[in-house]
């Protein structure tokens, strides 16, 4: 690296030819002769004396971290530089077009550089033929001595010249790319970015690289960047062509004729819906390893069938890499040259490969229409490929869920759909939610996968997930361990559960049981409950019991049926009958889960069962319609006259409102909005102080239960979450729905309102950190003229 030494700086304007001589670093004015060096016009030079070097630059003085076009010569040894500005010669013109081909303009003026160096002249010449410039070396030394051209600060040539090549000559008004300059007619190859540039004889630049679907691997190789992503029921093959499965067979992913023995099957099971199939687990097959590893939608690791411990320390078998986090499974290795990596989080699966062009991936991700060709034989998955057809969701709001799924295209992703085109990916997001109900994240799941893809190009996710409306990546079910018919998802209370696979649970809710039938023996009486439609209800088996509480039911940790079992020597309290030919066995299954003394928000559960009739299993669903699914209310307070509306929605993005026909079940999560027109929220917003459900119209009448307590959530509530309160002319908040205990009738929710004066920042946001809030009454009552009051009715 050049090591500069400093002096004063001097200014010389050339305006004659008489020669001028300086020892310090100058600013030369030679916009009378003006250079054309490597597709840049300069009309000043700044010389620099340094440790290694007497330095011309084009673009300032010398800096090694910012000077990018220099002439780099030798060291002169008194530092002293005669500087002349020569007019034409037809000889020396004549000379150098003979010794550089590519120089054919007219001369029009020169500028020269004469030092000395250990006792020999040493010159350094720079002729402008118009548009073309020529370099000029020379030496009388008889030890070689070296001049460097740099461009973009890389060394486009290094000339030589000494008692046998006195004279050395060269064109440097060639091609510029970023990596350096390019001499006329010549090409040139740089490793690094495995670019290949030719500059042609009219100085015109062509370079050759990687493509878009590739990436330099720094020595000259440009590796080919496949991604495969699997969401859902879709399937985004390398070229970016979606396709959606509507079986719930096994494909081939990826066939084992790619690389090394390796490919990967994927099957395909379905969860809320009959007619909508997911990924469900992922088989990679090592034939030449006799190995097979099986990745699973709760996380579990299967090698040749056994379990592994596998976390984020990375867990190594014969050269396969497994690891997991909280965002799923991740399985690196290195087969044949190609750089595979394959995630599953449970419900995205991607698979990623960088190597050298080769034979086509082939299998759903080289094709993803080739489903015939890609699927195993049904034979051995008899009745995989049922069609199942089901009404359409009509709690689904497909327009809105295409605006959410089109926030890719938000001028905000620009620099990322620059680098990764969203359009498949938007389509099997709004084709997918606009059948299939947006829970457990799945919406989130195509903008992550995405992201990730995006990532995998070597790219950096810089404040993605706030763009996109989303949290982090979470695998909320990773291991929670749920059987061959279940598949977790989220319940209505909000917590994640091991729910029932849709084919599996429609012969049960066709005759409305959540039980298998009852098994009789002489001695013994059983009967075993479905356990995920027990969840689907929100019912704690563990809070059920027989007839003697002490009876409890037992379940298998493997199929989650619960089962309550009586004998003959404990009958757990059953009621016995008899007449003259048997006698009857009867016990039933209850259980209440109460919040509170004053309400509940599970259904009400019973089930009769014996050996000699055997009843259904039945829960009987509590479930609520809203009376109105917009509560309008004119007010006034003091010189303010407003509007407030109360609206009930079923999403917390609030963009599915529950009308007059939802059903809202026990336990079920519900957003309110408490909004006003007339305020100007500039200078007002408005409280809510007190939130409360009564069994009666009136708000202080029937049993009470209150939701906001001065303000704040009802601390004995823990489903009470407020969102907003005190910050806008505007406020929301969101619990679990609830029944009162002995009462079966409507539900009349109410909110007291306050207006608030802003007289700062966060001045009307309610304190709700605890001892720190003033406290007010513990029973507040209310006057009848009190005017900021809306209620909402909800009929059982």
């Amino acid at each position: 690296m050049l090591a500069p030494l400093f002096y004063l700086s001097a200014f010389i304007a050339l305006t004659s030819a008489n020669p001028e001589t300086f020892t310090v670093n100058q600013e030369l004015d030679i916009s009378s002769c003006i250079l054309t060096y490597y597709q840049q016009t300069y009309s000043k030079l700044y010389t620099n004396f340094t440790e290694d070097g007497f330095v011309i630059c084009f673009d300032g003085f010398f800096n090694p971290q910012t000077s990018q076009d220099c002439i780099v010569g030798p060291k002169p040894s008194d530092d002293q530089v005669i500087y002349t500005l020569l007019q034409p010669d037809s000889t020396y013109e004549s000379a150098v077009q003979q010794n550089v081909a590519t120089i054919s303009n007219n001369m029009t003026c020169s500028v020269k550089f004469e030092i000395v160096v250990n006792g020999n002249n040493v010159a350094i010449t720079l002729s402008s033929f118009g548009s073309e410039t020529a370099l000029e070396f020379s030496s009388t030394s008889e030890v070689p001595m070296n001049c460097e051209v740099k461009v973009n600060a890389g060394v486009a040539e290094t000339l030589a010249a000494d008692t046998v090549l006195p004279n050395a000559y060269t064109d440097i008004s060639g091609c510029r790319i970023s990596e350096g300059g390019i001499k006329p007619g010549a090409t040139k190859s740089f490793s690094t970015t495995c670019t290949t540039a030719s500059c042609s004889i009219a100085r015109s630049l062509t370079t050759t690289g990687c493509s878009n679907q590739e990436r330099c691997d720094g020595n000259g190789v440009c590796l080919v960047m496949n991604t495969c992503t699997v969401t859902g029921p879709t399937i985004i093959d390398i070229q970016g062509t979606y396709n959606s499965v509507g079986d719930r067979c096994v494909y081939t992913l990826v066939p084992d004729s790619w690389v090394s023995g390796f490919g990967i099957l994927v099957e395909f099971r379905e969860r809320r819906r009959t007619d909508v199939s997911f990924v469900d687990s992922l088989t990679l097959r090592f034939t030449n390893l006799n190995t097979n590893i099986v990745l699973k939608t709760d996380g579990e690791v299967l090698v040749n069938g056994s379990p592994q411990t596998v976390n984020s320390t990375v867990h190594n078998i014969q050269d396969i890499e497994l690891s997991k986090d909280h965002t799923g499974v991740l399985v690196k290795m290195t087969l044949s040259g190609q750089h595979i990596s394959v995630s599953f989080d449970g419900t995205m699966a991607q698979i990623h490969a960088e190597g050298p062009a080769g034979s086509s991936m082939g299998g759903l991700c080289g094709d993803s229409s080739s489903f015939s060709s890609a699927k195993l034989s049904s034979e051995s998955l008899p009745g995989c490929d049922t069609q199942y057809t089901e009404p359409a969701d009509a709690t689904i709001n497909c327009t809105a869920m295409t605006e959410l799924c089109n926030i890719l295209r938000d001028p905000s992703f620009s620099s990322y759909n620059e680098v990764l085109d969203p359009a498949p990916y938007i389509t099997a997001c709004s084709e997918t939610l606009c059948k299939y109900p947006a829970m457990d994240g799945l919406r989130c799941e195509f903008m992550w996968a995405y992201a990730r893809a995006f990532s995998l190009r070597n790219n950096t996710l810089e404040d993605w997930w706030p763009k996109a409306m989303c949290n982090p990546p979470n695998s909320i079910c990773q291991d929670r361990f749920c059987s061959d018919h279940e598949f977790c998802g989220m319940k209505y209370s909000g917590l994640p559960g091991c729910l029932c696979r849709a084919i599996f649970a429609s012969s049960y809710k066709e005759s409305n049981t959540l039980a298998n039938p009852v098994i009789c023996t002489p001695n013994t009486t059983s009967i075993s409950l479905v356990g995920c439609l027990l969840e689907e209800n929100n019912i704690n088996y563990t809070r059920l019991n027989l007839i003697d509480e002490t009876c409890k039911g037992e379940m298998d940790q493997e199929s989650h049926l619960v089962t309550f079992s009586f004998n003959t020597s404990n009958t757990c309290g059953a009621l016995i009958t008899t007449n003259k030919t048997q006698v009857n066995y009867e016990n039933i299954i209850m259980g209440q889960n109460r919040s509170s003394s004053l309400i509940f928000r599970r259904d009400q559960f019973n089930v009769h069962f014996s050996c000699a009739h055997a009843h259904k299993a039945e829960a009987t669903a509590v479930t609520f319609r809203i009376k109105d699914n917009s509560v309008v209310q004119q007010m006034a307070c003091g010189e303010f006259n407003y509007t407030v509306n109360m609206k009930t929605y079923s999403d917390p993005e609030r963009t599915q409102l529950v009308d007059l026909t939802t059903d809202v079940k026990l336990d079920q999560r519900i957003w309110m909005l408490v909004d006003t027109e007339g305020l100007d929220g500039k200078n007002v917003v408005i409280v809510l102080d007190y939130c409360w459900a009564t069994s009666h119209l009136s708000y202080s009448s029937g049993l009470k239960h209150y939701l906001i307590y001065n303000s704040c959530a009802n601390p004995n509530d823990t489903t009470v979450s407020v969102e907003t309160n005190g910050e806008d002319v505007f406020s929301t908040f969101s619990f679990n729905m609830f029944q009162f205990v002995g009462c079966s009738g409507d539900i009349y929710i109410h909110c007291k309102i306050r207006l608030c004066v802003l007289e700062g920042p966060g001045a009307c946001v309610p304190d709700c950190s605890g001892g720190a809030r003033k406290r007010r009454s513990a029973h507040p009552s209310f006057e009848p003229d009190d005017s900021g009051f809306v209620t909402m009715a909800w009929i059982n």
